[in-house]
């Protein structure tokens, strides 16, 4: 029973402390935010419909462009899994310059995990939390 009391200190703390605290005030900082990030996405999405409206440049090379622009990422995604899965060689990488490795592995994690961890994860978050608060009637 003692063990019990402990975590809920830790969590709770005494006279509204503990973890849950700060979790609560980055909460309520993002609510009070939110409608300014609405406007400011708003804008965004205006802008970047702008530079990719679909009779503003078109024409057969901007067609190949924009395809090599979105088949490199499947292409070099299904080579390295391919390696991995040993249905062809991949480079040995002891005769590598570490700088491209470490570029290499950079945009990798990237794709396979850095934007959960930067963008997702948070995003979730902030919507557990949300839901948290308006069920107990504080949002």
């Amino acid at each position: 029973m003692n063990f019990f009391k402990k975590i809920w200190g830790v969590v709770f703390g005494d006279a509204g402390g503990g973890i849950i605290q700060p979790i609560a005030d980055v909460y309520k900082v993002k609510a009070e935010n939110d409608g300014k990030e609405i406007d400011a996405g708003e804008r965004d999405l205006e802008t970047a419909r702008q530079f990719a409206a679909p009779g503003s440049a078109p024409g057969m090379i901007n067609i190949l462009v924009d395809a090599a622009n979105r088949i490199i990422r499947p292409f070099v995604t299904v080579y390295v899994l391919g390696g991995l899965a040993d249905w062809w060689k991949l480079p040995d990488l002891e005769d590598k310059d570490p700088l491209w490795i470490l570029a290499g592995a950079t945009i990798l994690v990237f794709w396979f995990g850095g934007r959960m961890l930067f963008k997702d994860l948070p995003a979730g978050l902030a919507l557990a939390l949300s839901s948290y608060f308006k069920a107990r009637g504080k949002g």
